[in-house]
């Protein structure tokens, strides 16, 4: 999912959720964290939705701390099947590898006092995996 994706995802389990105000009520780097959860293990909505169904469905009236929060992504996701190709010396196995400039150094951009590093799906099997990503295909 997008960013944009995800934090209007979250603001409508917040109004399910009412009236337990969410973590981040008006704070939006708070917010940022929570999205930043979910893109980082690539859930997709039905992911967080079944989360969070079952999170209420436990009893639970109140929303998770972020730590708590993070266990539960990691849950959803610790099952899925993954590819991995330790022989690719592009990507190592896990799908992504680094866009060069034409000197051959990495391409990169500081945004936000954070390195970004730009990368493209490898040519590898686990690359396959990583072209069926809802990342990739709403980049692309």
């Amino acid at each position: 999912m997008l960013t944009s994706e995800t934090k209007k995802a979250l603001r409508r389990i917040a109004k399910a959720m009412r009236p337990a105000t969410p973590p981040w009520n008006t704070d939006e780097t708070v917010l940022d964290e929570w999205t930043a959860a979910i893109i980082a293990r690539n859930l997709e909505l039905a992911d967080v939705h079944r989360m969070f169904d079952k999170w209420t469905t436990d009893g639970n009236t109140r929303w998770p701390s972020l730590y708590q929060f993070r266990q539960m992504v990691y849950r959803q996701t610790k099952n899925r099947p993954t590819v991995t190709t330790s022989s690719c010396t592009k990507c190592y196995g896990n799908g992504w590898s680094y866009v060069n400039n034409s000197d051959g150094t990495e391409q990169t951009m500081l945004k936000h006092g954070y390195k970004y590093s730009f990368v493209t799906p490898c040519t590898c099997q686990a690359g396959d995996t990583a072209k069926q990503t809802t990342l990739y295909k709403e980049l692309k």
